[in-house]
């Protein structure tokens, strides 16, 4: 077995909400969607069930549930500290506070921009919103990311309401 390098390192690590998350995949530039139409809600789909649905046969890759970064196979968390993306900033100063660290995060920039509008060239395209799942992916998605909605404490959607 491998030693641990983390041994005797306080260490941190950002969780994300599951559906989000999944969204922010679809447009990441390096594992993203990279083909025709991507601002058709039927690619965007057939490309979560792909992909989500590849993820549970190889269990690994840039979409693997984040509680496998976070907990070992017997359920004992290894990490110390976790942040939520969602609340990153806050969350982050605190934790640098608490070490004593003078180290802050950045102020948001385009992050509220980066919500609503995808800079695509020279276009801003709408992105999509987790409203825009269908409800065979909302439920792929609470299957395979169950543990990172249970152990990080994220609401499940139980039914589909379009575009919320």
């Amino acid at each position: 077995q491998e030693p641990n390098r983390m041994e005797g390192v306080d260490t941190f690590v950002v969780v994300r909400n599951p559906y989000e998350r999944i969204i922010s995949e679809y447009y990441c530039s390096s594992y993203g969607y990279k083909g025709e139409n991507p601002d058709d809600p039927t690619v965007f789909n057939d490309w979560i069930a792909g992909n989500v649905t590849l993820v549970t046969r190889e269990l690994h890759g840039h979409m693997l549930p984040q509680h496998y970064y976070v907990y070992d196979e017997n359920g004992a968390k290894v990490i110390d500290h976790i942040l939520r993306y969602e609340n990153l900033a806050e969350e982050f100063d605190k934790l640098m506070m608490e070490y004593g660290l003078p180290i802050r995060m950045p102020p948001k920039t385009s992050q509220t921009v980066y919500r609503t509008y995808k800079l695509r060239g020279s276009e801003n395209k709408l992105i999509f919103k987790v409203g825009d799942i269908s409800s065979s992916n909302i439920q792929l998605i609470n299957e395979v990311y169950a543990r990172d909605f249970e152990y990080f404490r994220y609401p499940k959607i139980q039914s589909y309401v379009p575009n919320s």
